[in-house]
């Protein structure tokens, strides 16, 4: 499956969560999609979409997510990315970018 593909299929399963477990879910997706620049990104809507059918499950057996992952998103999130593989390539696109813009930045400051 293609990243578009994975975060369409992610974006449908999400609708089926309690609204509880949906706001913990989508802490929990904002944080680790903005920490995880470097990271490849459809081995991050893969691990997101692994979450969120865990996540489904353990809601079926009356378990919220809070006692099935911790109190807090972004500690199990920062656990995860730390699993993930660096994608160099990526860091080199974020790099770039940012030298980029400092440098296009530097040229026509704004005023």
């Amino acid at each position: 499956m293609t990243s578009e593909q994975l975060i369409e299929k992610n974006n449908q399963l999400r609708e089926q969560l309690s609204p509880a477990n949906k706001a913990y879910y989508e802490n929990l997706l904002l944080y680790l999609r903005t920490k995880s620049l470097s990271k490849n990104d459809q081995q991050v809507e893969t691990l997101l979409l692994e979450i969120l059918q865990d996540m489904l499950e353990a809601e079926a057996k009356g378990i919220s997510s809070k006692d099935y992952f911790g109190k807090s998103p972004q500690a199990y999130a920062d656990d995860m990315i730390k699993v993930l593989p660096n994608d160099f390539i990526e860091a080199f696109k974020l790099i770039l970018i940012t030298i980029g813009s400092f440098t296009f930045f530097g040229f026509f400051p704004v005023c």
